[in-house]
């Protein structure tokens, strides 16, 4: 850690280190935070227990990881630290994720109805009333959203096909604060779930295919 904070001070630039496991990965963390400033690290974490269904890893966790996916899009020199679970794990491709944040800004025409296929297809819950993240509700004209990389809820009143406003509000008394003129609302998980492979991934799996038809002819 020491080596590289210094490394990293004398000339800046991105640089990935990848730890054997998750303790050690977060111990790096954790130094190289007092060495170059949580400003310039960013910490890339996975569960290690396998497990099969998405929604089971920890909501803590998943905010953290799509943080980290957009600052590492950024042209910025950072100190990336992960470790070997999180890099053996499927990442979408930069270009397929940015289409999955939705960006909503005050004064826009939506489509309120797209908008709700879109937060469904991205793993939100629909509920009533909101009581925690990851959902959203619709009560009329108004549309409550709370997603991962917000710390609080944000109601979205429309009039018509426009948005009016965007403000914050408190997840217990639904009392609207803090005015928004514009949020990014990412997905609830950094599994996108989508109807089909990209170009890429399909020649991939055309081609693996293939080699599969090849061996067995023999």
């Amino acid at each position: 850690s020491l080596l590289i904070g210094s490394a990293f001070t004398k000339e800046p630039q991105k640089i990935c280190i990848v730890a054997p496991n998750l303790y050690t990965a977060q111990q790096i963390y954790e130094q190289l935070i007092n060495l170059v400033g949580e400003e310039n690290t960013l910490f890339y974490p996975q569960d290690e227990i396998v497990r099969f269904e998405s929604e089971a890893y920890s909501k803590e966790m998943v905010s953290q990881r799509l943080y980290v996916m957009e600052k590492a899009m950024e042209d910025k020199p950072r100190i990336l630290i992960t470790h070997a679970a999180s890099i053996t794990r499927y990442l979408p491709e930069v270009e397929e994720f940015n289409k999955t944040i939705i960006n909503l800004k005050k004064g826009d025409k939506i489509n309120v109805r797209e908008v709700i296929d879109k937060l469904t297809k991205q793993s939100f819950s629909r509920v009533n009333k909101i009581d925690g993240s990851l959902q959203f509700a619709l009560r009329g004209d108004i549309l409550d959203i709370f997603p991962i990389n917000l710390d609080s809820p944000v109601r979205i009143d429309v009039f018509d096909d426009e948005i009016e406003s965007i403000r914050s509000f408190d997840i217990n008394t639904q009392l609207s604060n803090q005015q928004k003129d514009e949020i990014k609302i990412f997905p609830a998980s950094d599994i996108l779930k989508h109807g089909g492979f990209s170009e890429k991934t399909s020649t991939i799996l055309l081609n693996e295919l293939k080699k599969a038809k090849d061996y067995l002819s023999y």
